[in-house]
Formats: structure tokens, C-alpha cells, sequence
């Protein structure tokens, strides 16, 4: 599918209007994705200098951006999130386009790829489950999640593990830090 980021906008835009609330997070802000309506390098050092951030977490600076996109939101592109206060390493590929991206994420969210480098296994693991954990708000993510996948045709990854191994073999080396 050639999704694009303008796809995911409008999306966003009718979840925020199907699924009101007077103070949760609205539209894929519930899921762990905040959509940024006008794409940039989000500017940390920690941000890959050639990639475009267009949503976050909501949570520690986290974000997610298009690698290789310095100038232009290119939805094509490999997805990586950014953790700006990570010890380690803070940046991962989680995606070889937007809607791979999206199929990580179609069935427990998006907020959980922000722990990576604390706890890899575990977010891998919360990753290959095939319904999100019981939470505060647990019908409205779970409804916002199958609309998002029903649109855009995601299927959720079938080796989270290998997958990630993969895409960070393939793409980890064009990330370009200052620091």
C-alpha cells in the first residue's frame, strides 16, 4: 500500500472526531501517536540530522521520523523513533515505510517503542501480543487501533525480534547524529 503521511493526517483528524474525550489524549494521541501537522527535524542532537520527524509519543521527548527525508515528509521511507533520554542507544528503525510501521503498532499502540533501550525484550514482547493490555480507556484505543488498521489494510508483524534485527542490519547505518 502507498500510504502517505497525508493519509495518516486525515486519519488522525477523523479518530479525533469519532472518539471525543474531554481530557484523554484525542485521535492516535491515544494510541502513542502524535501526529505533528507540519513535519520537521524535531531538533534534538539525539534526532538523525536526515530524517523528518512527524509524531511522538507524548512522552519524554520521544518522536518518530522518516530517515532519509531531510527536506520533505517521503512516507516510503524507513520509520525510526528517537529517544532522546535513552542511556544507550537512541535510535531504532521500526519500520521500513510508514504503513510497516503502522503494523507494528496496529494492535498494542505506539507509546511502548519509547522504551526500547531500557528494556528491549520486554517491548518485544509487548509487541507480538494481539490486543492491548487492559487500560484506562481500553474500548476506545482498541476501537481507534482496528479503524486505523482496517483503513489502511495493517497487518500486525508475525517476528517482531527478527524484524527489528533486520531492519537495524539494513538501515541503522544512515543515520546521520551530530552528536
Amino acid at each position: 500500500m502507498n500510504l502517505t503521511f497525508e493519509d495518516l493526517l486525515n486519519f488522525h483528524r477523523f479518530a479525533c472526531e469519532m472518539f471525543p474525550h474531554d481530557f484523554l489524549d484525542e485521535g492516535l494521541g491515544a494510541v502513542g501517536l502524535f501526529i505533528d501537522s507540519l513535519p520537521k527535524n524535531a531538533g534534538y542532537k539525539q534526532t538523525p540530522i536526515n530524517s523528518i520527524t512527524f509524531a511522538g509519543t507524548g512522552g519524554d521527548g520521544v518522536h518518530f521520523g522518516f530517515l532519509g527525508a531531510s527536506e520533505t515528509v517521503k512516507a516510503n521511507c524507513p520509520v525510526v523513533v528517537t529517544i532522546p533520554m535513552a542511556n544507550h542507544q537512541w535510535n531504532f528503525i521500526v519500520g521500513e515505510s510508514l504503513h510497516d510501521f503502522l503494523c507494528l503498532g496496529c494492535k498494542v499502540g505506539f507509546s511502548q517503542l519509547g522504551r526500547l533501550d531500557l528494556d528491549y525484550d520486554l517491548v518485544v514482547e509487548h509487541y507480538s501480543l494481539d490486543a492491548l493490555a487492559d487500560s484506562q480507556d481500553l474500548e476506545r484505543r482498541t476501537r481507534i487501533l482496528e479503524l486505523l488498521s482496517q483503513e489502511f489494510s495493517l497487518e500486525p508483524w508475525t517476528d517482531v525480534s527478527t524484524k527489528l534485527r533486520r531492519l537495524k542490519a539494513t538501515w541503522h547505518k544512515t543515520i546521520q547524529n551530530t552528536c
